[in-house]
């Protein structure tokens, strides 16, 4: 979805990864500045990952079935977000 004053960024066309650990997510949103959103995976495996200083920074969504489903947001840009889980 655009952004009123500018087009959106296009999607990363390579693949990111979302780590979970003691139920803490993490996803390393760009790699070559090491930018990472955080978050706590809920009991049910919903999961708001956010920036540390800008809030509008943010992936949403929730662990099922062996795949993540969720939005991420940059201001007024979104972008479906849709993951596999790796073994």
């Amino acid at each position: 979805n655009p952004d009123r004053t500018r087009a959106c960024p296009p999607a990363p066309a390579e693949e990111r990864e979302i780590t979970v650990r003691q139920g803490r997510a993490v996803l390393l949103i760009d790699p070559p500045t090491r930018h990472v959103l955080t978050g706590t995976v809920g009991p049910a495996g919903d999961v708001r990952m956010a920036d540390n200083l800008d809030r509008t920074i943010a992936t949403t969504g929730i662990f099922a079935n062996s795949r993540f489903l969720g939005e991420h947001r940059n201001g007024l840009c979104s972008y479906a977000v849709q993951m596999a889980k790796r073994v």
